[in-house]
């Protein structure tokens, strides 16, 4: 699990960074920001989990929980802004809807990535790669 663990660091890195380095003029999302710390509390849950500290099956239960939390967050705002668009709600919100909606979708990106990597078997078997 290790190798596979660095090998997906090293590609959200490189994604990351090819991002912001063609980053166009306009808001900032803060995709390496967020990436590096999903990254960071990812490996810091592993390392719990080799160790012992906590189960394997409690590390996958922390990141199922996360990814449901981004996607929810992630799908609300996103139909929230819809409705704003298309039939013109008018809501009040103490916060930049549409930031938080790409911030969360960001979290949730690589969280997701995350998951995939622990199903990767059964995609590989579903598919017959």
């Amino acid at each position: 699990m290790s190798g596979k663990f660095a090998l997906l660091v090293l590609v959200v890195l490189v994604f990351a960074a090819a991002v912001a380095a063609n980053k166009p003029s306009g808001r900032d999302y803060k995709l390496v920001p967020i990436s590096a710390v999903m990254i960071a509390l990812y490996a810091f849950t592993f390392v719990l989990s080799q160790s012992g500290k906590i189960s394997p099956a409690r590390h996958r239960a922390i990141w199922n929980f996360m990814l449901l939390a981004y996607a929810l967050v992630s799908c609300g705002l996103g139909l929230l802004l819809v409705l704003r668009m298309s039939y013109g709600l008018v809501l009040d919100l103490p916060f930049n809807a549409l930031q938080i909606h790409v911030m969360s979708g960001i979290a949730m990106s690589v969280v997701a990535a995350f998951h995939i990597g622990w199903h990767l078997n059964y995609f590989k078997q579903a598919l017959k790669i």
